[in-house]
Parts: C-alpha cells; structure tokens; sequence
C-alpha cells in the first residue's frame, strides 16, 4: 500500500514537471501570435509605396503622357487627350491626381485612379504646385496666382505678386516663389519669398554675398526635403554663373560655388547631402566647349562631388543625351533625368552611372517627367 502511493505521488510530480515545459511552449506561441497582430495593426513599419513616373511624351504630330511603373522602368498606361506636341506634366504629391499643360492653354486635371479628365482650370499658368494637406492647388502666373481647391477645383483665391513658385518646402505647407525686383541701381534681382498655406509671406531673402557683387538669383531652384535650406543658380559679376546655397533658419549664405554651366534644373538627394544639378548644353553651337552635363555637389560645402556620365554606346540609340529634369526616386538608388527631346535616363545615385534608357526609340521624345505615389 505504501508503494502503491508512493508511486502515485512520483507520476504526480512527473506530470506537473511534464506540463511547464507545454506551459512554456504555450506562452511563446502566444506571444508570437501577439506579435504578429502588432505588426498587422501598424506597429512596424509599412511597406514602401509603389512610385509611378508620368512622362509628357510627343511624336511628329501629337503629344501623349505615358504612366511608367518605377519598380520594373515599362510602361503600364499611355493616354492620349488631344494634347498639343510637346505637354508638361506636374504630379500631385500624394499620388491622386496629376495636371498637363499646354502652351497658351489651362491646366487640365486628371484622376491618377482613373486616369481621366476631371476638368480644366479656369486660365492659363506657369508649372502648378500642389498642396494636398492644404487642400489647395496654386497656379502661379506672372503677377498673381491662382488658388484653386482640392477636390472641386473651383478657384478659391487670387495671390498678389508671387511667381514662378515651387514647393511645399518639406512637409511644413509652405511654398517660395521668386518674385523679379530691381534695386535703386535698377539692376535686375531676383527676391525669394516663403509663403505659409494662406499666401501670407513669412520669410524673403536676396542673395548678396558682399556689397561689391550684385546677384541675380533665377531658376532653377529648389529646397531641401526638410524645407530649412535653399539651393538656386546665381548670375553675377564675379562669379558669372554659380550654384548657392542659402540657411533659411539662419538667413545666411552657406556658399556660393562656381558653376561655368547654366543648368536646367537642380534637385537635392533624398537624403539632403547631394544638389544635382542637370545642363543641356549648347544646342546652337555657339560653345562647344559647353557640353551636356549633370554636376554633383555636396549639399553643405557646395564644392564638386562627382560628374554622372552621359555617354551610352548600346545599340539602338544615336544621339547626344542632353539632361533637362531631375527626379529621385524616393528610398531607391534610382535616378531618373529626361534629356531634351530624347530618352529618359535612369542613373544609380551611389555609383552616378547611366544604365538604362527608356523611349529611345526613333519618333518618340520625352518632354518632361514627374514623380507620384502609385494611388
């Protein structure tokens, strides 16, 4: 008898010791269960969101804006609306619409879902800025700008004086512009304003290095993702043509580097150490020591970093590549620069190499490019 529960007490404790591994097992099942919810519910970072590039294409006759998916660089919509030869295209950026331009002609909005007509603005305007948080849309003209909203698309407001406007500086709602000014010597500047969301001007700056030199700051110019610096072309006396670099929180000039070349357009990198800038070069041949470029230069010192070569000796493409716009791709290594009345090129941003083109096909020429959110 007193075997019999002496056994029975020893299976008991052989069970209880049987069951904390199980209960262990069981706990760490859970928690991964439990973690994997967290993940679901958003607590880890999401996904990246597909990029597509809208590119204002033309023929010999008409003009076509071609949807790109960035992920795999082929077209995946082409769209055809009676536009002239050789449209512009600007994208929302949150990816939900995108407007084409024309020469002489309204901005036409389009659904970036749909990719249909919605409706056409009520005048003519410079490239438009749109300012999804805001519910806005500005269309700068040459003494005012237009103030359309977000989604009716009915005009809202007239902006005194801003022009020639590009934004938002980061994720702030701001815009600048560059406003055409002459000092009392009557020389020719031009004066940079910072608006807020309501077209009120918070911030303005000239770029004047010292009293001996007068500059003319013009396009391109652009800001840094975290709208706290500026980056335009300077013309001047003593540097005839210059990359500047300005501090808006400490209104101050960061430098004023010596260019030789009048680009196009210039875009700082993603992560704000890099300002490309992109130049096509003499096309008349007046200088043909003035060749097609893209300059890299260190966004802090202004001082030459590296220079993306534009040569691409594959067959089935003949041609000089003259760089016209600048887009980054956004956590990408990608690049990619329309040439003028040419292929789109795709450049790696870490090893500054061309090693794709896209269009470069005889009869079919890029215009202008933009970057959006896939919606």
């Amino acid at each position: 008898m007193t075997h019999a529960v002496g056994m029975k007490k020893r299976c008991a404790g052989r069970g209880v010791m049987t069951l904390v591994p199980w209960l262990a097992r069981l706990a760490i099942t859970a928690w991964v269960l439990s973690s994997l919810t967290s993940c679901e519910s958003g607590i880890q970072p999401q996904p990246e969101p597909e990029y597509l590039l809208y590119a204002a294409m033309h023929g010999y006759s008409e003009g076509w804006i071609a949807v790109i998916n960035c992920a795999t660089d082929s077209v995946i919509d082409s769209i055809t609306h009676g536009f002239q030869t050789g449209p512009g295209i600007v994208a929302c950026p949150d990816g939900k619409y995108f407007a084409v331009l024309g020469s002489g002609r309204p901005p036409e909005i389009f659904d970036a879902v749909t990719r249909t007509p919605l409706t056409s603005l009520s005048a003519p305007s410079l490239p438009p800025v749109f300012l999804p948080s805001e519910r806005i849309i500005i269309c700068p003209q040459f003494d005012s700008s237009l103030v359309y909203n977000i989604p009716g698309f009915n005009l809202k407001e007239v902006w005194a004086r801003p022009r020639w406007m590009t934004g938002p500086l980061g994720s702030s709602g701001r815009v600048a512009s560059a406003d055409n000014q002459h000092d009392s010597m009557s020389h020719p500047s031009y004066q940079y304003v910072v608006f807020d969301s309501n077209g009120a001007p918070i911030d303005s700056f000239a770029i004047r290095p010292d009293s001996g030199t007068l500059l003319q700051v013009d396009l391109p110019f652009t800001f840094s993702q975290d709208g706290t610096h500026f980056y335009g072309i300077a013309f001047g006396n003593v540097y005839p043509v210059s990359l500047a670099g300005y501090d808006l929180a400490n209104h101050s000039l960061v430098f004023l580097q010596r260019t030789g070349y009048i680009p196009h357009d210039c875009r700082v990198s993603p992560d704000g150490r890099e300002v490309w800038t992109a130049d096509y070069g003499d096309r008349l041949g007046w200088d043909p020591d003035h060749k097609p470029s893209v300059h890299v230069y260190d966004a802090v010192t202004g001082v030459l970093k590296d220079t993306v070569s534009l040569s691409w000796s594959e067959p089935g493409f003949a041609g000089i590549l003259r760089p016209w716009s600048i887009r980054f791709l956004p956590n990408s290594d990608k690049v990619y620069i329309n040439s003028v009345r040419g292929p789109i090129l795709v450049v790696n941003s870490r090893t500054k190499k061309l090693y794709k083109l896209i269009f470069s096909e005889s009869g079919r020429f890029t215009e202008d490019i933009d970057l959006a959110p896939r919606p």
